[in-house]
């Protein structure tokens, strides 16, 4: 039998595959930690299950990421004296569907910022909590980076960056 591990989930869409993920390491009676700007969002069989925490987090936002993190060191700490953090998994992002031409560079940016800059910035902060375990970064992406398809213009460079 495998020990319980404590898991970080950046973002956890009601339908996504975090949102599976989180179910099926919960199952496993893993400590599973659900990171989202707004909590009412976790579908309510996610956020019921009993090893499972969810932290409000703002990727987009350095104060609520560090405040993030000390929920997380503090809980891991709790839960297992200060075992730690096994795995942080980034699966926050978003897409902006344009053609490169029609692409408002806004929207570019925006695309970008989630999957490169806040992916770093996750890293950062919870290297502190990872190190304790020597935990692992998973960074998940989507098959998008390699399909040439005229509306990803924008989000295909952000994936294969991240």
């Amino acid at each position: 039998m495998t020990s319980q591990k404590s898991i970080l989930i950046v973002g956890c869409s009601t339908h996504g595959i975090s949102s599976m993920l989180a179910q099926e390491l919960a199952k496993r009676n893993h400590l599973v930690f659900i990171a989202v700007p707004d909590p009412s969002k976790v579908p309510q069989h996610t956020s019921t299950l009993p090893t499972v925490k969810v932290i409000t987090l703002d990727p987009r936002t350095p104060a609520s990421v560090a405040e993030g993190a000390k929920a997380v060191a503090s809980a891991t700490e709790e839960e297992h004296g200060a075992r730690g953090l096994d795995v942080l998994i980034n699966d926050a992002g978003l897409s902006q569907p344009l053609a490169l031409l029609d692409a408002v560079m806004d929207a570019a940016k925006d695309v970008y910022e989630a999957k490169v800059t806040e992916t770093l910035s996750m890293a950062g902060a919870f290297v502190d909590v990872l190190a304790r375990k020597q935990g692992r970064i998973l960074n998940l992406s989507s098959s998008g980076a390699f399909i040439a398809a005229p509306c990803m213009s924008p989000f295909r460079p952000a994936l294969t960056t991240a």
